[in-house]
């Protein structure tokens, strides 16, 4: 499980999200208050868990990228048709 933060930008709005996902929810709340403290429009920020892959760290240095690795299959047992 992953967090997000979703914000409003006037009450009653629904939340909406960037593309940041973090490990930990202490992550996405100190990004939270982070983007809060410097985005004049924000109404208000809530966490949010979600189940999609952490892209993000957040921590006294500022926000970093994760490297996402992509995933590699095993080559097959037996010979695929370029390989023939």
């Amino acid at each position: 499980m992953t967090y997000r933060v979703g914000c409003k930008t006037r009450p009653g709005a629904a939340w909406t999200y960037n593309a940041l996902r973090f490990t930990t929810r202490d992550e996405a709340e100190t990004y939270g208050a982070d983007l809060y403290a410097r985005w004049l429009a924000l109404e208000a920020y809530e966490v949010h868990e979600c189940a999609e892959i952490a892209n993000y760290t957040m921590s006294d240095d500022g926000l970093k990228r994760i490297a996402v690795v992509p995933v590699t299959w095993p080559k097959p047992m037996w010979p695929t048709e370029e390989e023939e």
